[in-house]
């Protein structure tokens, strides 16, 4: 097992509390998503465990250039009860959630559960996980609708704009007025 996670204390309780438990091995710790991709490439992990707990904790950024990279590699995460963040790694590749209320039980099955290839949800998450799929496939499919029924020329303005340019750069570009598109945009 690889332990991932911006806070040093975090990885060494988990580290020592799974010395004793004979087919759990930590292999490497990584304090960021790019220590932890060259520790994966070092180590070649069959779990990690990724650290979700805080602000800004890296912990999608984490999964998803784990699991992008290192495909044979399962992921769990340790985090708040917090849908959202839930949400997030779920979207980014983890195979499993343990909430950091969790006993350290918990986090061991996951990490069972996961290296069998199965998927492992606190149950009294299980609802929020749903619903909150449904709810962003909804928007992304909204929001397809509306890029949908944009014209040719809306589409090219929006690229320019995603692209950084301004109002005066669009204009020249698409060999239109300043005016045209400050319309457009």
């Amino acid at each position: 097992m690889l332990l991932v996670g911006g806070r040093e204390l975090f990885r060494q309780a988990v580290h020592a509390s799974l010395e004793n438990v004979s087919d759990i091995i930590v292999i490497g710790e990584a304090g960021d998503a790019g220590e932890a991709e060259r520790e994966a490439f070092r180590f070649e992990p069959d779990v990690v465990l990724v650290d979700a707990t805080g602000r800004d904790n890296g912990a999608s950024l984490a999964t998803a250039s784990l699991k992008e990279r290192f495909r044979p590699c399962a992921v769990v995460v340790v985090g708040e009860e917090d849908a959202e963040t839930l949400i997030d790694v779920v979207e980014a590749g983890a195979s499993g959630y343990v909430t950091q209320e969790s006993p350290l039980t918990d986090l061991i099955q996951a990490t069972r559960s996961v290296y069998e290839g199965k998927t492992l949800i606190p149950q009294s998450m299980i609802g929020s996980l749903v619903s909150g799929l449904v709810t962003r496939r909804r928007e992304d499919h909204a929001a397809f609708e509306r890029l949908a029924r944009l014209t040719q020329r809306e589409r090219e303005v929006l690229e320019l704009l995603a692209g950084g340019a301004n109002n005066q750069e669009i204009a020249r570009v698409l060999s239109i007025s300043p005016e045209t598109a400050r319309t457009h945009v």
